[in-house]
């Protein structure tokens, strides 16, 4: 950097190639998303294989009797991230699950859950 020398070089990069993201290999587990209770998580998986692309995933509510509602989204291994929703009155509501973008819904989304 500004003609010095950089210790240990030269480096070896690896470069790999980006998968662009594809939402139409992308599901869910269980599916259908399961109802639950008011102020209980209601869990599910989004799996997205490695030709899905980098994503990222998107949880995002639609509609439904109250907003906001508490949404949790990590990732929990390879390929997998977590999902916890938490409603806080009875109803039915829509969840929308995205992957690469906000217009790009996985196939099922948006998805619609009753609570109790």
């Amino acid at each position: 950097i500004n003609a010095e020398y950089m210790g240990d070089s030269p480096y070896q990069v690896d470069v790999v190639e980006s998968i662009p993201s594809d939402a139409s290999k992308v599901t869910i587990e269980p599916n259908p998303i399961a109802g639950g209770s008011i102020d209980k998580p209601v869990t599910f998986h989004i799996i997205s294989p490695s030709s899905a692309g980098t994503g990222p995933a998107l949880v995002s509510h639609l509609s439904g009797p109250v907003d906001p509602v508490k949404i949790e989204c990590s990732p929990s291994s390879s390929g997998k991230y977590l999902v916890n929703v938490t409603y806080p009155k009875p109803g039915t509501y829509k969840l929308s699950v995205n992957w690469g973008g906000k217009d790009a819904p996985i196939p099922g989304s948006p998805f619609e859950i009753k609570i109790d």
